[in-house]
């Protein structure tokens, strides 16, 4: 995005900033279920591990739906906030509307990533977050924001994308159940640790 002109990267940082802020109950969430999806695991207790997970997808999808109606319906005062430049606010609208999808997104995926994290199964949902972001967001970014003249918005298409690939994979990955194993086998090894101190 930094090829761009100087209002594509101000309104990518202001849309960006909104996002922090907007994504912040998200991790928290995310960390909670992953605690307590690692609680269920060390207590033998596999079957809660989804109810986590449901629960916490739930009060995620809740908080983007609120964020939504905010972004969307007050996109142009928040964009009016940071600048009175009425260009630099119509391209940051515009990304506001995409940030709006960007938390749904990132809601399932930052929520599959946790409960795996906590059921021990790190590697998988590292080597996803890794490999959906470099094979996203800069080939997309370039192809969408540079080559297409999509400016930010590209860029952020590539986001949302992004986070749609590894979502899906992380949450694929523990509907398959393949998770348990590993958990097991992390669980073992704990055990072990235990006696020998």
């Amino acid at each position: 995005l930094s090829s761009l002109d100087e209002r594509e990267m101000a309104a990518h940082q202001i849309a960006l900033q909104v996002a922090h802020f907007t994504f912040l109950p998200l991790v928290a969430v995310s960390e909670a279920a992953s605690v307590l999806a690692g609680q269920a695991v060390g207590a033998r207790r596999e079957a809660l591990v989804g109810r986590v997970a449901r629960e916490a997808l739930k009060t995620c999808f809740l908080y983007a739906a609120l964020c939504t109606v905010v972004l969307v319906g007050f996109g142009g005062p928040i964009a009016d906030a940071f600048t009175d430049d009425a260009p630099l606010r119509a391209i940051a609208r515009n990304l506001l509307i995409v940030a709006a999808l960007f938390q749904f997104l990132d809601a399932a995926q930052v929520v599959a990533h946790g409960v795996l994290r906590g059921a021990g199964d790190v590697r998988y949902a590292a080597k996803v977050a890794v490999a959906a972001s470099w094979l996203a967001i800069p080939p997309l970014t370039w192809l969408l924001g540079v080559e297409a003249g999509l400016g930010a918005l590209g860029g952020w298409i590539g986001i949302c994308v992004e986070l749609g690939v590894a979502g899906a994979l992380l949450w694929r990955r523990f509907r398959s159940g393949a998770w348990q194993e590993v958990a097991a086998r992390r669980r073992a090894r704990a055990e072990a640790a235990a006696i020998a101190a």
